[in-house]
């Protein structure tokens, strides 16, 4: 039989010790006070804090009896919550407010522009376009207002007006970074790489921090063949996001052509630890142990990244090529003709990448 004795005191003394910790413990803060309407409104206005804190402060705002908030300080306050439910991606929230600052206040290019922006997340690229005009209208020193109608022409695949727009911008705040990031991409996207790195290199200058920009630098630069200055802006890349995968297998790439075999090894491996089986990299790593002449592992490679992709024709030409170094001729053959097929000029890519193939 269980001692019920010996529970019920144990019960009891533990019911004693607990009382005595909660009457030893600190009494529960005093709830903070409300912040004031002008503290509520500077919060509400300051594009530098979390936007989850500018939205609660422009609640204050908004919620306070109309007496205390003019109509011009509410449309305000309604702009600033549209624009900080917009950076945390509430973009149905952010049009409400939008409308509603709007409503108070139908000249505010601030509120158009922003709400320009909004529309453009949400796929309406005619709709923001339209408020992006009116904004421009409205101030034409707005830089503001043409850089975000330059994002709707991007996503409309108009690139000529949207470099338009980002160099209007420029021209109205010359350090306008993320302008002239954009304007790089769309030289990109027109294959002129040259006015590319001049404008990433000035959105780098302007923002260190940009690492998808050096990517692009690095890109642009690979397109020109200029191996050494891509591996310069992907090492400055990953110094920014070590472990950047896509950027590791093109710096991986970029050193296997001009004969830096060993760290190009190094920058591959780690790419797959990162993204195991990538068809991109085991092509690339593939070709690194072709320059290694060492055929069993090429294939190896080859072979995996031609699981993924059967008509990677650079996969194709290498295991050829890796082939023929194993003295299977059959094969090497085979695959030859193969990545010729789909690429007559595959032999004088590789001969550019240092393999000659005949």
């Amino acid at each position: 039989m269980k001692n019920w004795t010996r529970i019920v005191s144990m019960g009891i003394a533990a019911f004693a010790l607990a009382a005595q910790a909660a009457a030893q413990s600190p009494p529960a803060p005093k709830p903070l006070p409300m912040p004031s309407l002008s503290q509520a409104s500077a919060l509400c206005r300051n594009t530098a804090v979390n936007p989850n804190l500018r939205v609660a402060a422009c609640d204050v705002v908004i919620q306070l009896d109309q007496n205390q908030v003019t109509p011009e300080n509410l449309a305000i306050a309604y702009s600033n919550r549209c624009a900080a439910y917009q950076a945390v991606g509430q973009f149905d929230a952010a049009n409400a407010d939008c409308d509603q600052s709007l409503k108070l206040d139908p000249g505010s290019a601030g509120t158009l522009a922003t709400r320009c922006e909004v529309l453009n997340n949400k796929g309406l690229y005619d709709d923001a376009l339209k408020d992006c005009d009116r904004a421009a209208k409205l101030d034409p020193n707005y830089a503001t207002a043409f850089y975000d109608r330059g994002l709707v022409h991007d996503n409309k695949q108009e690139f000529d007006a949207a470099i338009a727009d980002y160099s209007q911008a420029i021209a109205l705040y010359a350090d306008f970074a993320q302008a002239y990031f954009h304007r790089g991409d769309d030289y990109i996207a027109k294959d002129l790489p040259d006015s590319a790195i001049h404008d990433l290199v000035q959105a780098v200058r302007l923002d260190p921090g940009n690492g998808d920009a050096l990517i692009d630098i690095g890109n642009s630069y690979d397109s020109k063949g200029q191996r050494e200055n891509a591996i310069i802006a992907y090492s400055g890349a990953l110094t920014t996001d070590p472990d950047d995968p896509a950027t590791l297998n093109n710096r991986c790439f970029d050193r296997a052509v001009i004969g830096q075999l060993q760290p190009a090894l190094a920058d591959c491996n780690q790419s797959l630890k990162l993204r195991p089986g990538d068809g991109n990299t085991l092509d690339s790593r593939g070709f690194v142990y072709l320059k290694l002449k060492q055929p069993d592992a090429a294939i190896a490679d080859y072979d995996a990244a031609l699981k993924d992709n059967p008509e990677r024709v650079s996969s194709l030409y290498g295991r050829g090529l890796a082939k023929r170094l194993k003295n299977d001729k059959t094969g090497a053959d085979a695959d030859i003709a193969a990545a010729r097929n789909l690429d007559p000029d595959i032999d004088n890519v590789f001969a550019a990448w240092g393999v000659k193939g005949g």
